[in-house]
């Protein structure tokens, strides 16, 4: 009569661990074509990852759900991407003190709308439009 072996004898497979991360290059495509969230430039955003409050860990960017447009070609001009990336805490502060809305639930209004021009168009005109107000 044998003993019964304590050690598991057929190992589970390897499999890879989930990736918390959502990267999605049609986004951010679609964020490129919007105008700047904060001074309402045209034809130059690119798509600035809120750093702060989101999932973003050590150096490594928050998913692409966090992304809102802001001007600022690289090597071109300074724009406010360039602003927001020196000094995000103070950047979103003032952005909202001004009476915009949080950069969050922009960036979530405009992942729902990925795709649609119009609609994300119409989600910066009416943020851009509380800033005016304010």
């Amino acid at each position: 009569m044998s003993r019964a072996a304590r050690i598991q004898k057929d190992m589970p497979s390897w499999q890879p661990k989930p990736q918390p991360w959502l990267r999605d290059k049609g986004h951010l495509s679609f964020i490129r074509q919007m105008p700047c969230l904060s001074c309402g430039r045209i034809g130059v955003s690119v798509p600035a990852h809120i750093r702060i409050q989101t999932d973003a860990a050590g150096a490594r960017k928050p998913s692409d759900f966090y992304v809102v447009p802001l001007c600022g070609m690289p090597r071109i001009f300074n724009g406010c991407h360039e602003k927001q990336h020196k000094a995000e805490r103070t950047f979103w502060a003032d952005f909202m003190e001004r009476g915009g809305p949080d950069p969050w639930s922009t960036a979530q209004a405009l992942y729902r709308v990925s795709g649609d021009i119009e609609a994300g168009e119409r989600i910066i005109f009416r943020a851009r439009q509380m800033l005016r107000a304010a």
